[in-house]
């Protein structure tokens, strides 16, 4: 699979800490291995979602789904280096800490 699994944040600490620029990897190194990445993280989003009827379902996010979702942020928006202050300040705080779960 991708070199940037290692970058992951669940491969490197299993302790709870915020999403910060350290853990985000250059986006042109993210898109070059996007492909590969998408098939780790479907079944990650997978596994934290719940239906709760044919209408509705409850995403669990951890700090590798929310690494995805900055980077994928990114990606598509295109925001550049000004972005990603923006993109932690609105996924960073939905990082469990601890036995809390966010949905």
């Amino acid at each position: 699979f991708s070199t940037l699994t290692s970058s992951l944040p669940s491969k490197r600490s299993l302790n709870p800490r915020l999403l910060t620029r350290e853990d985000l990897v250059p986006l042109d190194q993210y898109l070059a291995e996007r492909a590969e990445l998408r098939k780790i993280r479907r079944p990650l989003m997978e596994k934290r979602r719940l239906n709760v009827g044919p209408d509705i379902s409850v995403s669990f996010p951890n700090f590798d789904t929310l690494w995805f979702q900055v980077h994928e942020m990114l990606a598509i928006e295109k925001g550049g280096e000004q972005q990603i202050d923006d993109e932690l300040e609105a996924y960073a705080p939905l990082v469990p800490k601890g036995n809390d779960a966010v949905a």
